[in-house]
């Protein structure tokens, strides 16, 4: 079930569970041929460091109603559970979480779970069911998860309310919405819920470290607020990943060098080139650095400057060449 911006209805009915890629979808990866980006015309902006992460077609997803759900998962109305008995009594009951909170088993009455944690209403149901129907085992799982409703705001392709997976993440929230805007932060991405900000997501911890402490699932009403890049930087040359990268504003030379992924063993360290602009609006002035230098490789950047990192040439410049000529003197007769 295609997931549909607030402009086209919210529609909170049942939505399937979270969204994976189908087999077979392509995705957009940049900066994979690093000598095409190397060569590029100076005066050409290299790409911006996980700029399409984002930018799938929702077409590209389906819900699944097979993902392993977590035992913290907190029940909500909407949400359902599959109770199966077995030995005295061998029957399957799928309960609904009504609006009162409770669930429905006949012969037990209601039994209330809103707000529980999956593992905590297994073990109520599992206890009631143990004391009161006598001989029988129990297995419970979960059914079809509720849909909750979110809203993407700021730098987003298609901005607007969702109805989503009560287990969907922010980084399937955002490809949902189509991906960030071309001036849209992957480093200061904020979950607001009640009108606090409760998580930045930084895109980058993710796509360079593998962490995702901070991709949390949503909850309903909360809101996806993606702010405007503030800085951006330019590593060319000599680096494993050149190109442009997004500054949360007290990163060092030596901070952007680790995110290009290091120096090639081709590097010239001792002329290194920082481009910067002035402070007056003025012309920009090129600075040439070595980064062997502790106090070099500790300079704060700024938003906008451009490191260039030379190679290693085969040529010898600004040399003095010195030769030894043996004179043979004539002899007297």
């Amino acid at each position: 079930m295609a997931v549909q911006p607030a402009t086209q209805g919210l529609g909170l009915g049942d939505v399937g569970e979270p969204l994976e890629p189908l087999v077979g979808s392509e995705t957009q990866t940049e900066g994979r041929d690093n000598t095409d980006i190397s060569e590029m015309d100076a005066d050409q902006p290299l790409p911006l460091y996980g700029q399409f992460l984002f930018d799938q077609a929702v077409s590209t997803f389906a819900p699944t109603d097979d993902a392993p759900v977590p035992d913290e998962y907190r029940l909500g109305v909407g949400d359902q559970l599959v109770i199966q008995l077995f030995g005295k009594e061998n029957d399957t009951y799928t309960l609904l979480v009504g609006r009162d909170g409770n669930i429905t088993f006949p012969r037990l009455g209601t039994i209330t779970v809103l707000g529980l944690t999956f593992e905590d209403a297994r073990a109520l149901v599992n206890t009631r069911i143990e004391q009161q129907l006598i001989g029988v085992e129990v297995a419970i799982t979960m059914g079809r998860l509720r849909a909750i409703g979110v809203f993407m705001a700021g730098e987003i392709r298609v901005p607007g309310a969702y109805s989503v997976s009560a287990l969907t993440t922010v980084t399937q929230a955002l490809y949902q919405a189509g991906g960030l805007s071309d001036i849209g932060s992957l480093r200061g991405i904020q979950v607001r819920r009640k009108g606090n900000i409760v998580s930045t997501f930084d895109a980058y911890d993710l796509l360079m470290f593998g962490d995702s402490s901070k991709d949390i699932r949503l909850q309903s009403g909360d809101v996806l607020f993606v702010p405007t890049v503030k800085s951006v930087v330019e590593i060319r040359g000599q680096v494993r990943r050149p190109m442009s990268y997004e500054l949360l504003g007290s990163e060092s030379v030596s901070d952007l060098i680790k995110m290009a992924g290091g120096l090639t063993g081709k590097a010239f360290v001792d002329l290194a080139t920082l481009t910067r602009s002035s402070n007056e609006g003025g012309l920009p002035f090129v600075e040439s650095l070595n980064l062997t230098e502790s106090s070099v490789r500790s300079l704060k950047l700024r938003d906008g400057d451009r490191l260039l990192v030379p190679a290693v040439g085969n040529r010898l410049e600004n040399n003095i060449a010195v030769s030894y000529t043996h004179l043979t003197l004539p002899t007297k007769a």
